[in-house]
């Protein structure tokens, strides 16, 4: 399908709102879009912290609170804007079990 000019404009104007998507689909490409406008991309971004290349994009899928918020500044949000689901009302990164949560009776 090709795009007129017509739908360009109308999509990169849909597209460039601060209306964040909340499909998690939808709204993974946005960031990656509204990071493009800012002239950055997510392996620039962990290229620049000083990371592996791929380090940034991780955020996109799994909580990652430090590159959220990275993520998040280089846009212009708060990273409970963009990850609701992620943080708790006061916003706060939600705390997840991790793979080997820690017995704490065995420490006694």
């Amino acid at each position: 399908m090709w795009l007129t000019k017509t739908t360009n404009v109308h999509y990169i104007k849909f597209m460039s709102e601060i209306n964040i998507p909340k499909e998690p689909s939808v709204r993974r490409e946005w960031i990656k879009y509204q990071l493009r406008l800012k002239g950055y991309s997510l392996r620039q971004l962990s290229i620049e912290q000083g990371v592996y290349p791929n380090v940034a994009a991780v955020a996109l899928i799994r909580t990652f609170p430090k590159w959220e918020r990275i993520i998040a500044n280089r846009i212009g949000v708060l990273p409970q804007e963009l990850w609701p689901e992620r943080y708790d009302d006061k916003g706060r990164p939600i705390n997840h079990s991790s793979r080997y949560p820690r017995n704490d009776t065995t420490m006694k």
